[in-house]
């Protein structure tokens, strides 16, 4: 087993991948809880000419939250599929080795 652990005979991403997907769900979770609530615009003024910023929740970043979850959950389901099929082409190629 070491040696084929070693030689990269088997690989440990397949089996990892879940766990990793699941650690990127969580993230996307986060900073899209974060786009929703910390506001886009600015109720008076800008901050260096007197004015003062002070973030507000507004029904723009709200939807932008739930784009950014949405697209986020997408892209991180996708990209994760796509190195999962890349093992399965290597694993089916060296079943297809194996049988020559």
């Amino acid at each position: 087993m070491l040696k084929s652990f070693l030689n990269f005979d088997n690989f440990i991403t397949p089996r990892i991948i879940t766990i990793i997907y699941w650690m990127q769900i969580v993230a996307v979770f986060f900073i899209a809880f974060n786009v929703m609530f910390s506001g886009i615009g600015a109720e008076i003024g800008y901050a260096g000419h007197g004015g003062f910023y002070r973030p507000s929740f507004t029904f723009l970043s709200f939807l932008l939250g739930i784009f950014t979850f949405v697209a986020g959950i997408l892209t991180v389901r996708v990209m994760n599929e796509l190195v999962i099929v890349l093992f399965r082409i290597q694993e089916h190629l060296k079943a297809i080795r194996e049988q020559k």
